[in-house]
């Protein structure tokens, strides 16, 4: 199987989304938008019209939810997602020419071994616009909520992760502290929002880690506790930053 990978396109800042120039002129079987491509649900649209003839797999991204409540959204591409052909998922699976996709957000959890919990997320509840620009809807979004979700998430990965039937799995956050942005100091408190500590998930039962969120393309083998993980990103990023994006980024597997 051929998995064509690109996230982080941020298509919100392009007047046109075709001046992008991202086509459907890449031989694959599927298309993996691992978020970030456009707020709301202009990034669904967008894949559908681009990408018509391919199988899909997306996962929202935390600018999907800017300037929009969280669950209202979601519930809103859950339904959308089915009538454009494409495969959202969050915490959800869907097998594809017998390959098994699990896919979520995987907010960040703030774990870090260097700073208490407390540290990460009064600094990121100061310095992230996540948390001014997502409703949650009657109460704040905060750094709380978010790992409330991450939790959920990787309660939901922990039980679906089996060494018996390898998965590909499909996030925007990172999983690990792999492929770090060289941009940044990896010890930096706010390290923990762009790189959760799951390492523990790392293994047979994930031969495929896909990515984004952090503005840093890599491909990089890991070993986990019973076997290796390829993790993979493919990140447009902003327009003034160097990320090392290949607009024709394959995977192959199988």
């Amino acid at each position: 199987m051929r998995i064509r990978v690109l996230s982080d396109l941020h298509l919100e800042f392009f007047d046109d989304p075709a001046a992008a120039g991202i086509r459907d002129d890449v031989d694959c079987d599927v298309v993996v938008l691992a978020g970030d491509i456009a707020q709301g649900l202009d990034g669904l649209e967008w894949a559908a019209d681009t990408f018509m003839s391919r199988q899909m797999i997306y996962v929202m991204g935390n600018h999907e939810y800017y300037d929009h409540d969280l669950q209202y959204l979601l519930g809103q591409a859950r339904k959308d997602a089915p009538r454009l052909g494409i495969h959202l998922l969050e915490n959800d699976e869907v097998r594809l020419w017998g390959v098994r996709f699990l896919g979520c957000t995987l907010w960040s959890g703030f774990d870090s071994p260097r700073h208490s919990w407390r540290e990460v997320t009064d600094h990121a509840h100061i310095a992230l616009a996540d948390f001014s620009h997502i409703g949650n809807g009657d109460k704040a979004f905060t750094p709380l909520a978010m790992t409330m979700e991450h939790d959920a998430s990787r309660v939901w990965l922990e039980t679906m992760l089996d060494p018996a039937l390898p998965s590909v799995v499909v996030t925007h956050f990172s999983p690990a502290r792999v492929g770090l942005n060289p941009r940044f100091d990896g010890g930096d408190v706010l390290t923990p929002y762009f790189h959760n500590h799951l390492s523990d998930l790392l293994g047979a039962a994930v031969p495929l880690w896909i990515h984004g969120h952090h503005h840093h393309s890599f491909d990089e083998t890991v070993s986990g506790r019973d076997g290796q993980t390829r993790i993979v990103s493919n990140q447009r990023g902003y327009a003034d930053e160097t990320t090392g994006f290949c607009a024709d980024f394959v995977v192959e597997i199988g």
